[in-house]
């Protein structure tokens, strides 16, 4: 089971997440990003579902997943993530 499904997400860890599938360097997951992440899938139904998972996981509508907005949308999927 790895750390994230047990609660425990360090900050450096997210970041790392974050960083891995961050195409343009800006330390943010933009939408194409995310489905990269996700699947890479590019099929129609895929990406309309990818898109509305993705708006659950962004912040304030900026349209990127920061560390600290995953950590909100693990925690309400109960998964209670703590960020050391």
């Amino acid at each position: 089971m790895c750390r994230c499904c047990r609660g425990e997400l360090s900050l450096a860890e997210a970041e790392a997440a974050i960083e891995y599938s961050d195409s343009d360097g800006d330390g943010l997951l933009c939408f194409e990003d995310f489905v990269k992440f996700v699947d890479g899938g590019e099929e129609e139904e895929k990406v309309k579902d990818l898109k509305e998972a993705f708006k659950m996981y962004e912040m304030e509508e900026s349209g990127c997943i920061t560390p600290k907005s995953l950590k909100r949308m693990l925690s309400r999927l109960g998964h209670d993530v703590m960020i050391k």
